[in-house]
């Protein structure tokens, strides 16, 4: 798609009509970004639907808590998406990285679009959480909601948000103070890994290493144990390009075709293809098995035995880290085996609808969790059961809370904050 009309035309001062903005939520940077380095529709279109159902997943493990909205604990849906998250995320942040430019550029920007979104979430999930400190809703029975009302609490929390730094060297267990939001917490890795794939593709020699090394002591240790689903993506998007092309690439070095011909092995594009949907069917199989098996959960366990409890809190999120790396290898076989199968064209009238769905599961991914009880603190004598109206009532209703934020994101704020950015960072 190419678009180069009033997007260039806006301003500060300057609204988007309703069309452009249509337009504005497929995001042209990045489809630019997906063009260039030759990434079919049809592959776009499988990683589009993938994010929707991750998010989804997600939505729904955190929808049905037990105890508390819920009581039957579905939470298996959701255990593979914090890999998927981040095997995608490093995809398209190498996509974007080798693409070329200058790193604090680009670093600041993407930081910039990721306040951009979240601050406007954040002081809405920060007046909810004062609603339900001061109803003492249920969620303050969890323990991972252990709010700072302090003023240097709530300056911190504030601090850790603007520079997504609350997992950083932290003892993390408790979530993010007195804001709420659980969702948070991964857009701290997801920054800490996009500095360091920005200094692999952008810096080069002692400056690099310079970067590498201060981006590792100031994000710590624990980040680091969910690097390998982070660097999957990078390998992943490095195989593409080498099998692919991307400009100023030369492409099919490591095509499969091109591998086993060079072996002697005499593969039809069809056999490939049929590999490839071979490969990926198995290696669904084999997430679904770590997750019904038990043993994803066992590694978990196992490493509880590693340290003792006091070392294994400042792990935060990433003290799971031998369930999430078993998923490693089955998402690296998916995204790349997809690229092979999925190289056709696909109608605009089906992918900018799914491209559009897909903008809105930011939105839907800041907001969710601290919407959900907060609805619930709304809802006198909330009944927490699956044969009752109230727990659908609240999950669609945060459903629609979510896309409306959205909506209003898009439509009012991004054309101010992408004008903004388009100033400072050109």
């Amino acid at each position: 798609m190419r678009y180069n009309g009033p997007v260039k035309q806006w301003g500060i001062g300057h609204m988007p009509s309703l069309e452009t903005f249509r337009l504005r939520q497929l995001n042209p940077a990045a489809l630019a970004t997906e063009r260039r380095a030759h990434i079919p529709q049809q592959f776009s279109l499988f990683i589009h639907l993938w994010r929707i159902l991750s998010v989804a997943a997600v939505f729904v493990g955190h929808a049905t808590k037990p105890d508390i909205l819920f009581d039957v604990d579905v939470a298996i849906l959701g255990r593979a998406t914090i890999p998927s998250f981040l095997v995608i995320s490093g995809f398209f942040a190498t996509l974007s990285m080798s693409s070329g430019g200058r790193f604090i550029k680009k670093v600041a920007r993407r930081y910039y679009t990721m306040l951009a979104m979240f601050i406007p979430a954040m002081v809405l999930i920060f007046f909810m959480d004062l609603y339900m400190i001061h109803v003492d809703a249920p969620i303050l029975a969890l323990d991972n909601f252990d709010p700072s009302m302090s003023f240097e609490g709530i300056l911190f929390d504030i601090f850790n948000l603007l520079t997504f730094s609350g997992e950083y060297w932290s003892l993390s267990t408790f979530g993010q103070g007195v804001f709420s939001n659980q969702a948070i917490w991964i857009i701290d890795y997801i920054m800490a890994y996009t500095v360091m794939t920005a200094a692999i593709y952008l810096l080069s020699g002692w400056i690099r290493v310079t970067v590498l090394l201060a981006a590792v002591a100031i994000a710590g240790f624990p980040v680091l144990l969910l690097a390998p689903l982070w660097f999957a993506g990078v390998l992943a998007f490095e195989v593409q390009r080498r099998s692919f092309g991307t400009d100023g690439v030369e492409p099919d070095r490591w095509h499969p075709i091109t591998l086993a011909g060079r072996l002697g092995i005499s593969l039809s594009s069809a056999d490939a293809k049929k590999l490839a949907f071979m490969a990926i069917a198995a290696a669904v199989l084999a997430s679904v098995w770590v997750e019904v098996s038990g043993a994803g959960e066992a590694a978990y366990f196992w490493s509880k035995t590693l340290a003792p409890h006091d070392v294994r809190q400042y792990l935060g999120m990433a003290k799971r880290y031998p369930w999430q790396w078993i998923h490693v290898p089955s998402l690296f076989v998916v995204i790349c085996a997809a690229r092979l199968i999925f190289d056709g064209h696909v109608s605009k009238k089906f992918l900018r609808p799914i491209q559009i769905a897909s903008q809105y599961t930011f939105p839907i991914f800041a907001l969710h969790f601290s919407t959900m009880y907060f609805l619930q603190a709304l809802m006198p004598d909330y009944v927490p059961r699956h044969d009752a109206l109230d727990p659908y009532v609240m999950i669609a209703s945060t459903f629609v809370i979510c896309v409306a934020y959205g909506y209003l994101f898009f439509r009012y704020v991004r054309p101010y904050s992408d004008a903004l950015s388009r100033k400072l960072f050109g």
